[in-house]
């Protein structure tokens, strides 16, 4: 009510929950495989694990922790982390668009292999079932509308684990951009209530991104 202009996303409700790890594996923790959560050190048989703010972004505070010594020197510092089991294995961004009518339409995955600052700087599509069987799952207990993304890591065994979801357009989003899938276009369209359907480009794509000064 502050802002005097349409505001292009999803209910407030989604947004109060993706903005909470702990909330977010709360909720979702039936629907989709989440990593193992700790509540207390004691709980944690084996270490290293990772810690991450409650509420946070673009990897920052976030750690790898392979002594009871450290994490505890952690929380003394911030009581706001989540204590999960390390996920060692490749990690991936699901990018979706929901409308708030006609549901999930369109869920394309993609690898995130270089990452600077929680940001991925190069990505590829992949293809893989379990994205859709996710992103399906998740958005029938989040309300989207529009363009969304959840992020996924292989655990010990190699078995997706969720990691975050964030109902927003993401930078690497561009990937599925080059593919016909125009998210901020499309949100437009989602808003306004204006009639649209997607085309897709089913191509392999790579993306590199580079953030340099230039003088």
């Amino acid at each position: 009510e502050e802002v005097k202009a349409k505001i292009l996303c999803s209910p407030l409700e989604t947004f109060i929950v993706c903005r909470s790890k702990s909330e977010t594996y709360r909720l979702l923790g039936g629907v989709v495989p989440v990593p193992t959560i700790y509540p207390n050190p004691d709980a944690i048989e084996k270490y290293p694990v990772f810690a991450k703010p409650d509420k946070g972004q673009g990897s920052r505070h976030t750690h790898i922790v392979h002594t009871m010594e450290f994490l505890l020197h952690l929380l003394a510092e911030n009581r706001q982390l989540v204590v999960t089991e390390y996920l060692p294995g490749e990690e991936y961004t699901v990018d979706c668009f929901s409308d708030r009518d006609k549901g999930l339409l369109f869920c394309g995955g993609r690898q995130r292999i270089r990452t600077r600052s929680g940001i991925s700087m190069h990505s590829k599509s992949v293809p893989d079932s379990v994205f859709e069987e996710c992103a399906e799952s998740i958005s029938q207990v989040l309300t989207f509308h529009g363009a969304w993304f959840f992020q996924l890591k292989r655990d010990l065994n190699d078995n997706y684990k969720l990691l975050e979801v964030a109902p927003r357009i993401a930078g690497s989003m561009a990937v599925h951009r080059v593919q016909g899938i125009n998210f901020a276009l499309l949100n437009i369209y989602e808003m306004e209530r204006i009639p649209y359907e997607i085309m897709l480009n089913r191509l392999n794509v790579q993306i590199d991104r580079a953030l340099v000064n230039r003088y």
